[in-house]
C-alpha cells in the first residue's frame, strides 16, 4: 500500500511538473492569443453596439423628418383641396365686395332705390377709410336723408340687404321743423362698404 502512495505521490509530482512546463511554452501562448482575441471579440462587439446605436439615432431623426414633411404635405394639399372645394363659393363672394370702378354705379343704385321710395337721399362724402378690413379697404359714404318716415325705413331695410359686404354704421333722423303730418324726417347716413 506505501508503494502505491509513493507511486501516486511521484505521479503526481510529475503531473504538475509536466503542467507546468506545457504552461510555460505553448499553452501561455495559446492563453495570450486568446486572451487577445477573446479582447478583441469585445471591442468589435462594443463598436458594432455603438454603430447600431448610432445608426438607429439617425434613423430616428430621419423618420421625424420624413414624418414632419409628410404632414406639411398632407396640409398643402388639403389646401390645395379646400382651395377647389370653395372656388365657386369665393367667386360669388366676390361679386359682393364692390370695386372702385363699381362705386359709381352702386351710388347712382343706391340713389335710384331712395327717389323709387321718394326719399330725397343725397352723397355729401365718399372717403377710404385708413383702416382695412381684412385685406379690404373700407370706403365711407355720407348722405343727407329727407323724406317720410316710412318711406325713410324701407330705404334703410333696402340698404342692409343689399347683395354687397356693407353696413349702415351711423343714422341720425330728426322731425323736419315744417313737417306737417310728422312724418317727415330728415337727417344723416353714413354706410360703409369693403372695397377690392
Amino acid at each position: 500500500m506505501q508503494k502505491i502512495e509513493i507511486f501516486l505521490s511521484l505521479s503526481r509530482s510529475y503531473r504538475v511538473l509536466v503542467l507546468n512546463n506545457m504552461l510555460t511554452k505553448k499553452t501561455k501562448r495559446t492563453f495570450i492569443f486568446s486572451l487577445l482575441y477573446a479582447l478583441c471579440s469585445v471591442g468589435a462587439f462594443a463598436f458594432l453596439i455603438y454603430l447600431i446605436m448610432h445608426e438607429g439615432a439617425e434613423l430616428k431623426t430621419q423618420s421625424e423628418i420624413v414624418l414632419k414633411n409628410n404632414v406639411m404635405q398632407q396640409k398643402y394639399a388639403d389646401v390645395f383641396k379646400s382651395l377647389a372645394l370653395t372656388e365657386e363659393e369665393r367667386a360669388l363672394l366676390k361679386g359682393h365686395i364692390l370695386t372702385e370702378s363699381d362705386t359709381v354705379k352702386f351710388l347712382s343704385e343706391v340713389e335710384s332705390i331712395a327717389r323709387r321710395n321718394e326719399v330725397n337721399l343725397t352723397t355729401n362724402s365718399l372717403t377710404v377709410s385708413d383702416k382695412k378690413e381684412g385685406s379690404f379697404e373700407i370706403l365711407v359714404i355720407k348722405f343727407s336723408v329727407d323724406g317720410g318716415e316710412k318711406n325713410i325705413h324701407k330705404v334703410l331695410q333696402v340698404l342692409e340687404t343689399l347683395p354687397y359686404y356693407s353696413q349702415v354704421t351711423e343714422l341720425q333722423l330728426a322731425r323736419r321743423e315744417n313737417a306737417q303730418l310728422d312724418t317727415s324726417l330728415s337727417g344723416a347716413l353714413t354706410l360703409t362698404l369693403s372695397l377690392r
